[in-house]
């Protein structure tokens, strides 16, 4: 057909497409012109509340981030010309039903893909099209943002319309890919071609370009009469070829050039980029083009606030994909949410591998939804299957065993037909909940004190199974402070969607600590925080890659969020740290390897060991040079015979050195350079301490838990320290990631002797035992020697003790958590110690009410009902057969436990009323004493007897109403009398899922709430 032939069906202002000189269709983009409406009568077209908007847009951005639910769009459409019409939606979310004049055109579930509607428009007439869109929140691929934002729903990618008047190439799922196989490059195709408004014969031609160089050609003839086909085809490429790999993005140009058969007429060329390459193992070492590679990715929601949608701007992207790579990382998890086309082509580009997890986040992967998952997956895998940089994938996260195997392996099978040469795994997940995987993946969060030993857990797990490569899915986390000064200074309001979870309570945290301990002390909170994230990572990853050198290890995560300031860059898209302060994470890794991962020494003779982390090509060779500054002169030395393979770790370096002896803690530097085939660098900060008194002052005491004396012998006068942790009459610990905030050291005379500099870097080394008191309740009368903050996950800052003085009384105490079995550790607690002593008070002391709560929680007493008799109740016939007597007719009792659902203890799938009961004698000490039942969680609800009298309803079966996650309460102090022996019973009714007294039960004298305890 002829330029001039073509050119007649134009419509004003469209978009032409001009390609290789010849036109050939109309690209409309329907951005303006569209009316919006929520639906208010389900599947009814609304009658008012239409405004105007324009498209890409989603619910949200019109009715606000509480609205889920169905909303339609509508606008009117008119051509001047015939041809075969299409609707393009790029995505909506999440079902979308199109109508034209009142007819249905089509429909379409999933919220992440494009689809395509025939639309029957006469050239002239002006149609009316609408479109309905369910946002289906809970729908199986939704995704993870839900789950940190408002659900989104809408046309929330663009939308055009496409003439055409003769066949054209399907664009959105042109699939290209270059394939490195035994027999030499190939080139693999799949081309829709869509149908023109005639019967034709079409002939496409595809060219591998490299350069203006034509390297590979073939071509395929196809008769198409009212639908679309697929070309497909498979060119061998003789000419040589450079592969993709994160060092080496070489990529090559498609050139698909469709022509009408019949008289070669060109009727359209269109171009997309490709690669080659071959992902596959040798034993648990990743191989890239038969060559070992180490993945060092970041975890990617696609979250972008204020947007409530995934942004599709290739310049924003290009920032910070190029942002990522300056970290020193080479791929991108995108982690239960799909892409924009751009963002693969971008990583295509810039040589970032790409995890592709698809968005089933504890979805229903059951008999029930297979055709609809087979039918989305499918155009999932359509969508990213021909870019070079998606190598991973992963089918759903975290999901278990809820999934159904033959719909997992179905899923997978599918996948792996339709995508060239992928590494599967069927759940991101814990490395024992895979069934059907390429690779071992898991999720391993933690403190620095346990992750060498999480570390060696994963190598055993691997070594005792199939030899496979471990890429860690997620891991490697650290809060920070939130940027309060940039959210203000911006004029943004607390009360936005996307502020922090807890903003307020966080607001009032730093007003308090600055309140207490200088303005200074408050802005210190962002940069010590961000130091502390830092040196955590910085550990966790050289640990790892010195101890499984060829696993790979995605951190967590990119951007900060509502529940968790965790990101890589804030809120505002801001990296928080310096590419400078990364660039020892590369290829080729220096690590430090100490004894007990310990940063403080005792003066005197010391080593230095290092040795040499290598993911680069080729075999490493070289030297390390070393420089330490801050002892009484600075040391220089060269370590040769730096030796190691690819996926390898070098022996070890050893620089012995003479530490000079102090009577304070002194910080030194060291930094290496390593120099040779593989140039890499990294610096650390470490301490020399002054060796430790270990004999406590005589008139001390070192305790660790209170007692009625201790508590006496310091009120009146004495001085105590407390070594607290998990033991009866001890001060409430519990054991806390660190990951989850950072540590604060106000002001305190101890820093007169332990630089507040020492506690916060070696909080997470040397004295972190994984335990912290419970500050929330003791922060205001207490001096805090070292303390932390937490704001993961919830909607206020969590306080917590590490270390604090106090007095109490006359007298004075000072509390623990840290470790005492280093160097470090030791000289901490006899500085505490000398704080006790010291002619200086503590500037605070406990209450009177706090002194009388310990006091009375010492006497409080507890008795754990851990052990009952269940019986089954089908035909609900226990009340009148008197059951609740803990007797009664027919009663068929077996043992039981507290604290896990029946179903777990042999009554499976059981859903209905069963019968709880347990025997015990009320201490004969207890006398006066208010007596409590505390039930930690019940599954559904239940009734409470006691010898056999009713005293309580808890939940309620014909509401539905449940107490499965509410800890509930009887007071029994008028029924039970000490020295006798009563029957407890319950009536439970499990309403659905799983049953029973899933949590403890417990009597006791004292408080309801472990939350709210001082002590064990």
């Amino acid at each position: 057909m002829s330029h001039e032939s073509l050119a007649r069906w134009l419509a004003p202002g469209a978009l032409l497409v001009l390609v290789v000189g010849e036109l050939v269709a109309q690209r409309t983009p329907l951005v303006d012109g569209w009316d919006f409406a929520p639906e208010t009568v389900a599947a009814e077209r609304p009658t008012a509340d239409w405004r105007a908007v324009r498209v890409p847009h989603t619910f949200e951005d019109e009715l606000g981030a509480d609205f889920d639910g169905t909303a339609w769009y509508r606008r009117t459409l008119k051509v001047d010309h015939g041809g075969r019409h299409r609707l393009l939606v790029h995505a909506a979310a999440t079902a979308t039903t199109v109508w034209l004049d009142g007819v249905e055109c089509g429909s379409h579930l999933g919220g992440w893909t494009p689809f395509r509607v025939e639309l029957p428009l006469r050239p002239g007439v002006e149609h009316r099209l609408e479109l309905r869109v369910d946002e289906r929140v809970g729908h199986n691929t939704q995704g993870f943002l839900p789950v940190i934002q408002p659900h989104f729903g809408g046309l929330w990618r663009g939308v055009e319309l496409t003439s055409d008047s003769t066949p054209s190439l399907d664009t959105e799922h042109a699939f290209a890919f270059g394939e490195l196989t035994p027999e030499g490059p190939r080139l693999k195709l799949e081309v829709p071609i869509l149908a023109g408004p005639d019967a034709a014969r079409v002939r496409l031609t595809a060219t591998l370009l490299d350069g203006a160089q034509a390297i590979a050609t073939a071509r395929v003839e196809h008769a198409l009469a009212t639908g679309p086909v697929t070309a497909a085809l498979a060119v061998p490429v003789t000419a040589p070829i450079r592969p993709w790999s994160p060092a080496r993005p070489n990529l090559y140009r498609v050139r698909l050039q469709l022509r009408a058969a019949d008289d070669d007429a060109v009727l359209q060329t269109y171009e997309l980029r490709t690669g080659f390459r071959e992902v596959g193992n040798r034993g648990t070492t990743l191989l890239w083009n038969g060559e070992p590679l180490q993945l060092r990715g970041v975890l990617h929601w696609g979250y972008d606030a204020p947007r409530f949608a995934p942004h599709d701007d290739p310049a924003r992207w290009r920032s910070e994909l190029e942002a990522i790579r300056a970290l020193g990382c080479n791929l991108v998890k995108a982690c239960l949410w799909m892409p924009p086309r751009c963002f693969y082509e971008l990583a295509d580009e810039l040589g970032l591998v790409v995890w592709q997890e698809y968005p089933t986040w504890h979805p229903k992967l059951t008999g029930e939804h297979r055709d609809a998952l087979r039918a989305e997956y499918e155009e999932l895998h359509r969508y990213d299957r021909r870019h070079v940089s998606v190598a991973l994938r992963s089918l759903t996260c975290e999901t278990g065993h809820s999934a159904e195997l033959d719909v997992v392996r179905a899923l997978f099978d599918r996948c792996k037909e339709l995508v060239p040469n992928t590494l599967l795994v069927d759940d991101s997940a814990w490395i024992s909940w895979h069934r059907i995987h390429d690779f071992w993946d898991d999720h391993p969060y933690g403190n620095n004190s346990t992750w060498p030993a999480k570390l060696a857990e994963l190598r055993q797990f691997v070594a005792e199974r199939k030899a496979l490569p471990l890429i860690l899915g997620e891991c490697i986390a650290a809060d920070t402070w939130f940027e309060f000064p940039e959210w203000n200074r911006r004029g943004l309001e607390d009360g936005l969607w996307w502020a922090p979870h807890g903003i307020g309570p966080q607001r009032e945290f730093a007003d308090l600590v600055e309140r207490r301990w200088g303005v200074a002390e408050r802005n210190a909170l962002v940069p010590d925080s961000r130091a502390y994230a830092l040196r955590n990572r910085k550990y966790q990853i050289e640990r790892l890659r010195l101890a499984i050198p060829d696993a790979g290890y995605t951190i967590s995560v990119v951007r900060d969020f509502t529940k968790a300031r965790m990101g890589l860059f804030d809120d505002f898209g801001q990296a928080k740290w310096r590419a400078a302060d990364w660039d020892w994470h590369r290829d080729t890794l220096i690590g430090l390897d100490l004894a007990h991962d310990r940063r403080a020494l005792l003066p005197g003779a010391a080593t230095l060991r290092f040795r040499v982390s290598h993911a680069g090509r080729g075999p490493l060779t070289g030297s390390l040079r070393v420089a330490v500054e801050g002892l009484d002169a600075p040391i220089a030395a060269t370590l040769d015979g730096v030796r190691a393979e690819p996926g390898t770790v070098s022996e070890a370096l050893e620089l012995p050195l003479t530490l000079p002896a102090v009577d304070r803690p002194r910080r030194f530097r060291v930094a290496v350079e390593l120099s040779g085939s593989h140039p890499a660098v990294n610096r650390w900060e470490l301490w020399i301490v002054p060796p430790a008194d270990p004999t406590p002052p005589p008139e001390l005491r070192v305790v660790d838990a209170l007692d009625p004396a201790t508590l006496a012998f310091v009120r009146a006068g004495g001085r105590a320290l407390l070594r607290a942790g998990p033991r009866k009459h001890c001060l409430r610990t519990e054991s806390l990631w660190f990951l989850k905030g950072a540590p604060f050291s106000p002001a305190h005379a101890i820093h007169a002797r332990i630089p507040k500099e020492l506690l916060l870097e070696l909080q997470s080394f040397d004295l972190e035992t994984g335990l912290a008191m419970r500050g929330d309740q003791l922060l205001e009368e207490i001096d805090p020697v070292l303390a932390f903050w937490d704001t993961h996950d919830i909607d206020r800052v969590q306080r917590w003790l590490l270390a604090f003085t106090t007095q109490l009384g006359e007298g004075r105490l000072a509390a623990t958590t840290l470790a005492v079995d280093s160097p470090a550790g030791r000289l901490v607690e006899q500085e505490l110690l000398r704080c006790l002593v010291a002619e200086t008070p503590p500037q605070n002391r406990l209450s009177e009410a706090t002194i009388a709560r310990l006091s009375g929680e010492l006497t409080t007493r507890l008795l754990p009902l851990e052990d009952w008799q269940l019986a089954p109740d089908p035909k609900d016939r226990g009340l009148a057969a008197g059951w609740q007597s803990g007797n009664g007719d027919g009663a068929e009792w077996r043992p039981i436990r507290a604290g896990a659902h029946w179903e777990s203890q042999g009554l499976t799938q059981y859903d209905g009323v069963a019968w709880y009961r347990t025997e015990f004698e009320v201490p004969a000490d207890w006398a006066g004493a208010p007596i409590t039942a505390v039930f930690d969680g019940v599954d559904d609800s239940f009734r409470l007897y006691v010898d056999g009298a009713e005293l309580g309803r808890y939940g309620d079966p014909a509401t539905g109403d449940s107490v499965w996650l509410v800890r509930t309460t009887a007071d029994l102090s008028r029924v039970l009398k000490p020295g006798r022996r009563h029957v407890l019973v319950l009536r439970v009714v499990d309403h659905v899922g799983a049953g029973g007294i899933h949590k403890p039960v417990r009597l006791t004298t004292g408080p309801i709430d472990p939350r709210g305890e001082l002590l064990h």
